[in-house]
């Protein structure tokens, strides 16, 4: 076991000699504080890591994914050009950005892409936090609302915080974590999140996460017995009762009653929680009759997260008939789409139900209405590798979870959400091709020259 000191250095070193991950996690940060993207910042930073890239010496990709992305990229400019005279409009100038990130994650070496994904949790751990924080100072005054952080949209803030989660199942499982400079802090993560995912209610989130840890007991299955299955789904809904049951707790106290002691002694509990929650998981793995008991009183939390939203019911079936009123619209123009952000626009006159949003609720239909046909094929081609590239279980988890939120929600439209899904998640399976210095160079040069363009077409 390595000492702290040397835990340090190598941090230090890994920071100090691979600027891609001081680059990535800046990224990070600015694009999840960014909301849906402000051109400026999205074209400073990619240009940014595209400087960082020409000093990379090789990079490494999966082709299944980066020439679907590459190629997603020039439709979505091809068609933004025909439908509004400029290639650099809306999402698709801030989706240039992608590639680059997925590059240079992709090349990093393990311990390089394990430091990234362990300050990445502890950014994410942070923003929970945060919000919770705020939660509770709006409790006090009686204005507190799902919480939506940093996002200012409750549903992303809810799958953002879902692939944090399994982001630390992942590095927990790693089998150097006893000697991870991080070990003390990741260990009290959980209780963190979960509450965060419990005051947003969003209800898509709730079931992605649910999709998600589904997917780890089938792994379970496959790979041991299902008796292991069944004790790892124990524990691990045991764990999701107290962390997410404590954040309803605190929603209920906050926005359903006006007693400022009672929020007060449940805010208490739950930081109870947070410090004891290292000495609780290794009570429930010994203990595991109280591990079904708990589990069993989790129904109590479910039910519960349906009645305060009920109303997720209807919001449902206008989901279903928004993507209805967008597949139309991609059959009806299926080459190029009516162009980025028009779909909001037509819908107004079209004699159809009007939705007030400006994204279709489900990425694949919103890119075939907008983009076209081929652009949405080349996503799903990227999504279905995603699913059957060999990973980490956990890493598999919060894909699929991603994958069902970019069905039914709008965090598509969030960049920080996608470079999320890349450091938190992204894992090689061992069949990425190493492309040689002077194509590198290239692919990084291309894109910041489409970045340079685009910033001074969007310049105010």
């Amino acid at each position: 076991m390595y000492p702290k000191t040397h835990n340090q250095k190598k941090l230090f070193i890994a920071l100090i000699e691979q600027p891609a991950v001081i680059g990535l996690l800046f990224a990070l940060i600015i694009l999840t504080l960014g909301g849906t993207g402000s051109p400026v910042s999205i074209g400073i930073t990619g240009i940014l890591l595209c400087l960082i890239g020409l000093f990379q010496k090789t990079i490494k990709v999966d082709l299944w994914i980066f020439l679907p992305l590459l190629l997603y990229g020039i439709f979505s400019l091809i068609s933004s050009y025909i439908a509004v005279n400029t290639p650099f409009s809306g999402y698709v100038y801030a989706q240039l950005i992608c590639p680059i990130i997925y590059i240079l994650a992709t090349s990093l070496g393990e311990h390089d892409r394990t430091v990234l994904r362990s300050l990445a949790l502890l950014y994410a751990a942070i923003i929970s936090a945060v919000g919770i924080l705020q939660f509770l100072v709006e409790g006090f005054k009686d204005t507190a609302n799902r919480l939506g952080g940093i996002f200012d949209n409750a549903n992303v803030m809810g799958i953002f915080l879902v692939m944090s989660w399994f982001s630390l199942l992942m590095l927990k499982s790693q089998a150097d974590f006893e000697n991870s400079l991080y070990r003390s802090l990741l260990k009290h993560l959980e209780p963190i999140f979960m509450c965060g995912i419990a005051l947003t209610l969003s209800m898509g989130s709730f079931v992605a996460m649910a999709i998600g840890i589904l997917v780890l007991v089938i792994y379970k299955i496959r790979t041991n017995s299902f008796s292991d299955a069944a004790i790892f789904l124990a524990e691990i809904l045991t764990r999701a009762s107290i962390g997410i049951g404590s954040g309803l707790l605190i929603y209920i106290a906050a926005t359903r009653t006006d007693s400022t002691l009672l929020l007060i002694s449940v805010a208490i509990c739950y930081i109870a929680v947070v410090v004891l929650w290292n000495r609780f998981e290794e009570y429930i793995h010994f203990n595991k009759l109280v591990s079904f008991f708990i589990v069993l009183l989790g129904l109590l939390v479910s039910i519960a997260v349906f009645i305060i939203r009920f109303t997720s019911i209807y919001t449902f079936i206008e989901r279903i008939e928004m993507m209805k009123t967008g597949f139309g619209y991609m059959l009806g123009n299926p080459l190029t789409g009516v162009g980025p952000m028009r779909w909001h626009l037509m819908n107004m006159f079209d004699g159809d139900n009007y939705f007030n949003t400006w994204y279709i609720h489900d990425m694949f239909i919103h890119i075939g209405a907008e983009l076209g046909i081929i652009a949405a094929i080349l996503l799903l081609i990227i999504m279905i590798r995603s699913l059957i590239k060999q990973r980490q279980p956990e890493a598999l988890a919060g894909i699929a979870a991603l994958t069902f939120h970019y069905s039914i929600d709008v965090g598509f439209a969030y960049m920080g959400i996608a470079a999320a899904a890349i450091l938190l998640l992204g894992t090689p399976c061992g069949k990425e091709k190493s492309v040689g210095n002077p194509v590198a160079k290239f692919l990084f040069i291309f894109y910041a020259v489409l970045l340079i363009f685009g910033l001074l077409k969007n310049m105010p």
